[in-house]
């Protein structure tokens, strides 16, 4: 049994283009490349073999091109015995949480800069989509951030009312 013929399911006798077989060795290449700008904590997520994750680790280590690309090459074989379905699903998985961070994030931001720019009516609406919020506290960040608009503690206080919509968000979120 040849390389190519790992890939294809058990009593399959369908033809395989040379094309297509490449084109799934390079899609296999890059899913290994990919893997290697995860970090560690993302990594131990994912199912690897035991050679895939020590090269991927070699990877940190090498900074010629053409060593990079050879390696590149090496970790697409490596992929080739691995379960690269399973690898391919819990790197969308990854894919997902990091979009919903980041439109947790960008919500977050939005919130600020609409406290802050925004009138009472903004509070009124925080406040009725977040119960849980310190009405008292969230005037004074909003207050405070609002007159710092144009001094040199301007972000100090918008990180501070930044802090204080996530913690009020996360809070919402358990209840």
């Amino acid at each position: 049994m040849n390389e190519f013929d790992r890939d294809l399911p058990e009593g399959d006798d369908e033809f395989v283009s040379k094309t297509r077989m490449k084109k799934h060795m390079h899609a296999l290449q890059e899913l290994a490349v990919h893997l290697t700008t995860l970090n560690a904590e993302q990594l131990a997520r994912i199912p690897l073999t035991p050679e895939l994750a020590q090269a991927l680790a070699e990877t940190r280590n090498i900074k010629k091109n053409e060593a990079l690309r050879r390696h590149h090459q090496f970790l697409g074989r490596l992929m080739r015995s691995a379960d690269h379905e399973a690898i391919e699903a819990a790197v969308a998985d990854l894919k997902i949480q990091q979009d919903r961070l980041a439109r947790q994030f960008h919500l977050m931001e939005n919130w600020r800069d609409r406290l802050i720019t925004e009138g009472q009516e903004t509070v009124a609406s925080f406040i009725e989509a977040f119960p849980q919020t310190d009405r008292q506290q969230l005037n004074q960040l909003v207050r405070s951030a609002k007159g710092a608009v144009n001094s040199q503690q301007a972000s100090t206080h918008a990180r501070k009312l930044f802090r204080f919509i996530r913690g009020a968000m996360e809070q919402n979120q358990q209840a």
